[in-house]
Formats: structure tokens, C-alpha cells, sequence
């Protein structure tokens, strides 16, 4: 009997100390603030999308605008984007992974991610990011012409939606870079002529923002670092044609100042061809600044890396008279 006492004694007590623990937990659970609605990534910003800057045998390219909601009226500088992808696929949203469905929540949660342009928004310049034909239904020289006319439209319809030409910066990613350091060191010059229905003269480009883009076509084309993408291209797989589009050939005295991006592990574009292609700048006497991002691999960056990201092309920014305000919130 003592025994069966004993032991109802030590079962109520069990009973009473989990429903005490359980009424802690309520307790905390209904002291808790309720979890609110995610934050909007494009809050402050005004997007403008699916504008028309050319039609090309008988497909629309588009672009999309995002600037600030208290920009004003008066003409804002520019950042025009172009989208990676290896010539053969990627688009304009890349720009904004923030307002991406399969990049979404994220940056929140502190995971990798491709480098945004919103921070340069937040700061006063407006982004126009840009699509072009890819291969291998457009192969060479496809993508390079639609950004020459991605450009062109800047100057030509430019300050009828708010954006000033004459202070203007162009940035890639990628294949996206190629096509950045392209429009950089040949627009204007004659070096690699745009397509004849993009307007001239083009708007002068006071910088590039190269992110780890190709700067040698020939190297990604043959030998060890030789890639599939480039092969659907270049479907003629030429040696003499993959220099031809290479940023390298065009290197000269009088380029705009560069700013390039890389990580040393990029298994995709070695980083290799950014130190080349900073080399070469310099030996022209062209202001380059190389950020190299140890152990970083291609196209997808931590918080850490991000912020190492923006803060060289936030001061790029500034250096070329883009930007000055601080960022909104």
C-alpha cells in the first residue's frame, strides 16, 4: 500500500511540473510580439517595368527602371546593368535579386546570393538593367549590339523618363561584365562600332563596374578554361573572332576609370583575367581598382562578401560623380 501511495505521490507530481512547464510556454509564446508581414524589398523605390528599347527581327527588348521615390524631377544619374549568364541565358531582373521570387528572403536570412544594384538606388542613382539576345539562337555579335542599343536609347529617350546621359556608368556581371567592359573601352571610339540603328553619338560613359566578367574570350574558349557557353556563341569556335570580343584587345589610353570585382576561387572566369585586365589598364595609364574577394567563388556571395562588394562600388560611385546622398531608407 505504502509502495502504491508513494508511487501516485511521484506521478501527480510529474503531472503538476509538466503542467506547469506548459503554462510557462504558453505564457511566453503569448508574450511574444506576433510576427508581422516581411519587410518589402523595393520599399522607397518606384520600378518601372517592360520598357521597350528596341525591336530586333521582330523581338521586343525590354529593360526596367528603378529609382528612387523621392528622386524628383530634375534628370538623375545612371547605372545601366546587363545581366550574366554566359551569353546563353539570365535576364534584367537579375539586377534586383531582392525582388526576385527565387532569390526572396535571402538576404534576410543571411544566405549566399548574386550581387544586387538596389543599395546604388537607395543612393540616388537610377538603374536601368537590360535585356539582350541570347545564343545560341542569337549567337556573337547579338548581346554586344543590344547593349550598344541599351546605351543608345539612354541618350536617346533618356531625359524624357528622368535620366541624365551625361552622367552615366555602366556595370555587369559575368557575361554581363564582358559586355560592361565592351561598351566601356570601345563606345565612342570607333574601336568595335555599335549596330547602325543605335543612335550616335552615344552618351559618354564616365565608368565601368566589371563583377568578375570575361576580359579574354579566347581563354574561355580554348585550352583548359574553355567553356560550352562560349562554344554556343561563337558557333565558328575561331580563335581570331574570340579575340575580336575580348575587352583586352581594346584596352587604351583615355579609357573611363574601371572598377573590377573578382574572387580568387571563380571556377567559372578565372580571376586571372581581371589581374590581366588590370594590368593592362594601368600599363595605359587608365585608373583601375582590382577588389579581389579571397576564397570567393563565382557569382554567389555571403553577408560578409556582399558588404565588401558594395562598400568598393559605393566609393567607385562617388568617385566618378554619381553619387553623394546618403542611402534612403
Amino acid at each position: 500500500m505504502a509502495f502504491a501511495t508513494a508511487r501516485a505521490r511521484t506521478a501527480r507530481s510529474w503531472f503538476i511540473a509538466a503542467a506547469a512547464a506548459t503554462l510557462l510556454l504558453a505564457r511566453a509564446a503569448l508574450a511574444e510580439e506576433p510576427p508581422g508581414p516581411p519587410a518589402d524589398p523595393l520599399s522607397g523605390i518606384v520600378a518601372e517595368r517592360d520598357v521597350t528599347f528596341a525591336t530586333v527581327d521582330g523581338e521586343a527588348l525590354g529593360l526596367d527602371i528603378y529609382r528612387r521615390a523621392d528622386a524628383g524631377e530634375s534628370p538623375q544619374p545612371v547605372l545601366l546593368f546587363l545581366h550574366g549568364g554566359g551569353w546563353v541565358s539570365g535576364g534584367r531582373r537579375d539586377a534586383v535579386p531582392e525582388d526576385d521570387p527565387r532569390m526572396r528572403g535571402r538576404s534576410a536570412q543571411g544566405a549566399e546570393m548574386w550581387p544586387s544594384m538596389l543599395p546604388y538606388v537607395r543612393r540616388g542613382v537610377t538603374l536601368v538593367t537590360a535585356d539582350y539576345r541570347l545564343a545560341p539562337r542569337s549567337p556573337e555579335p547579338a548581346a554586344i549590339e543590344d547593349a550598344f542599343r541599351a546605351l543608345a536609347w539612354i541618350g536617346r529617350e533618356g531625359r524624357a523618363r528622368g535620366l541624365d546621359p551625361d552622367r552615366l556608368a555602366v556595370a555587369g556581371v559575368s557575361a554581363g561584365g564582358h559586355l560592361a567592359l565592351l561598351l566601356g573601352l570601345t563606345a565612342g571610339s570607333g574601336l568595335l562600332g555599335p549596330p547602325e540603328d543605335a543612335d550616335t553619338p552615344l552618351p559618354t560613359i564616365r565608368g565601368v563596374v566589371d563583377l568578375y566578367g570575361v576580359a579574354d574570350v579566347v581563354d574561355l574558349l580554348t585550352g583548359p578554361n574553355a567553356k560550352s557557353f562560349t562554344a554556343e556563341w561563337i558557333p565558328s569556335k575561331r580563335v581570331r573572332r574570340a579575340r575580336e570580343l575580348s575587352p583586352l584587345t581594346y584596352v587604351h589610353a583615355g579609357a573611363p576609370p574601371v572598377l573590377v570585382i573578382h574572387g580568387d576561387a571563380d571556377a567559372v572566369v578565372p580571376h586571372l583575367q581581371s589581374k590581366r585586365l588590370a594590368r593592362a589598364l594601368r600599363a595605359e595609364g587608365v585608373h583601375v581598382d582590382l577588389v579581389t574577394l579571397e576564397g570567393a567563388a563565382h557569382g554567389w556571395f555571403d553577408a560578409r562578401e556582399r558588404a565588401k562588394i558594395e562598400a568598393a562600388i559605393v566609393a567607385f560611385l562617388q568617385s566618378i560623380g554619381l553619387i553623394d546622398a546618403p542611402p534612403a531608407s
